[in-house]
């Protein structure tokens, strides 16, 4: 992702001192005209000395026209290795958090069976969800021609599932499959206007536009009005997490040693002219060159040039330390992006009970097959791989893209829990999960790390097939018709309702 230095705090710095000088410049030069025609005299000492600053002004913004460049390079380095810093201090997301987190969702979704009752629920929770939804949107809206629809939350849970999921016929390898999670990724953080399908005309940026209006509606900020079911779910956190800061360290990064360079050259040209202007001053040498002259004439621009950096310096530090901040927060808001996709994505996906029962199959061949693999290839019975490492890593999935909201909880605090669940897998955590267990974030990595290192996420399910097919399977959902929540006393009581 680009770091956006190109309209940033330092450029927006050194452009504005370039600016500022340019302007007395511009004063400089009108009065030369206006004494060269006559209209005017050299009035008082600060004209007079106005005047004899011209040369070094133009040195100075020479200068800073000179700088600007190359110090946009040691941003961009300064920015990379604060990124790096953070990633190393587990303190902040590493430099491949889309990645990291994606390979996370997919494999955790693809491991995670449920049970008929589970679903059950889960079914009748997204169809609740998705009405309590369009209500809010047409209780905030006048125009009937923008309502959202349910093929919106269609569009956004297929959109969803195109970033943690493989097609359930496709023959490609994990890897593969989840390369291209990662690429749909790319496009929907970069807001494309690429088709999603190529015979459907359904951009990301439209799919986006959808997901934008319900995240800034009431129905996301609201909490629920009617208590939801005590549901025990292992593995649930309580406790609100937060992400301490770092200092940067520009103090020797690449900027530092730009400056320090730049200094030591104007130096130099500098103690030239000063030891030629000795040799010339003790009749040991004279003017021989053309080279020479225009060395000596450009004294005041590089002495301009010199003080003007210095003063500039003094100010970059600050401005280096803001462009870092903001390339952070880009980095973050990458994360927080695609959890509020998948999760809404997740919330509104409706699936018939023939589609269920067969994700559940394929669920659990693939539970079989990682753990088939890993026995192939691993002689220390010890260190096998277990169906609860695998329930571990569906739990810590589910943790970043659901939440099992309380009744005072809202969508927005529920997606922020997501986030903060993030955070700490992302930084390879040693903090447990929950209060009640032992299992930390990292334990949970370190099994999903082993089953990414192994023959199963590389092999294709066959023999190489055309890969066109998994891509031709992407279909959008439709929900035309309106769904309504089931009634059965025995089924509301389990379902979580928001106000409607």
């Amino acid at each position: 992702m680009a770091s956006g230095t190109a309209t940033g705090p330092v450029l927006t710095l050194i452009n504005k001192r370039i600016r500022n000088l340019r302007k007395k410049l511009n004063r400089i030069t009108q009065l030369e005209d206006s004494i060269a025609r006559g209209r005017s005299i050299i009035k008082n000492k600060e004209q007079e000395e106005l005047l004899k600053s011209k040369p070094a002004i133009i040195g100075a913004v020479d200068e800073l026209e000179k700088f600007r460049q190359p110090l946009s390079v040691a941003v961009e380095k300064e920015i990379s290795l604060a990124l790096q810093r953070r990633q190393a201090t587990a303190s902040e997301p590493p430099a491949l958090a889309v990645d990291d987190l994606l390979s996370l969702i997919y494999f955790g979704s693809m491991f995670d069976v449920k049970s008929e009752s589970e679903f059950e629920i889960m079914m009748l929770t997204s169809k609740h969800e998705r009405k309590a939804c369009l209500v809010y949107d047409r209780l905030a809206d006048d125009d009937a021609a923008a309502f959202l629809r349910q093929r919106d939350l269609d569009l956004i849970s297929m959109m969803s599932s195109l970033l943690v999921s493989s097609p359930v016929d496709s023959r490609i390898s994990h890897q593969h499959a989840l390369q291209r999670c990662i690429d749909h990724a790319k496009l929907w953080l970069s807001k494309s206007e690429q088709r999603i399908v190529s015979n459907r005309n359904v951009t990301y940026a439209g799919v986006r536009e959808k997901l934008t209006k319900i995240m800034a509606s009431d129905y996301f900020k609201e909490a629920p009005q009617k208590e939801a079911p005590a549901v025990q779910v292992e593995g649930s956190v309580t406790q609100q997490l937060g992400i301490p800061g770092m200092a940067s360290g520009t103090a020797t990064g690449p900027v530092l040693t730009l400056i320090n360079k730049r200094f030591r050259k104007l130096r130099r040209k500098l103690n030239r002219i000063a030891q030629l202007e000795d040799s010339i001053a003790l009749g040991r040498s004279n003017i021989k060159t053309k080279e020479q002259e225009e060395l000596l004439k450009s004294k005041p621009a590089i002495i301009g040039g010199s003080v003007e950096l210095k003063k500039f310096c003094q100010s970059l530090s600050v401005a280096v330390e803001k462009e870092i901040s903001l390339a952070l927060q880009r980095r973050q808001a990458m994360v927080d992006d695609l959890l509020s996709l998948i999760y809404f994505g997740s919330l509104f996906d409706m699936k018939s009970e023939s589609e269920l029962e067969s994700m559940m199959r394929t669920r659990k061949n693939k539970r079989d097959c990682c753990l088939a693999y890993d026995r192939v290839a691993d002689d220390d019975a010890a260190d096998f791989l277990e169906e609860r490492d695998l329930d571990l890593i569906a739990m810590m999935s589910s943790l970043l893209i659901s939440g099992s909201l309380a009744p005072t909880t809202t969508h927005q605090q529920a997606l922020q829990r997501c986030i903060d669940h993030a955070k700490l897998w992302l930084s390879k955590s040693e903090q447990r999960i929950d209060s009640n267990s032992n299992v930390t974030y990292a334990d949970v990595r370190e099994k999903l790390t082993k089953v990414m290192a192994s023959d199963y996420f590389k092999e294709a399910p066959d023999e190489q097939k055309d890969q066109q097919e998994a891509e031709n399977s992407i279909e959008i959902p439709v929900h035309e018709e309106p769904i309504e929540p089931q009634t059965e006393d025995n089924k509301e009581q389990q379902v979580h309702r928001r106000p409607f």
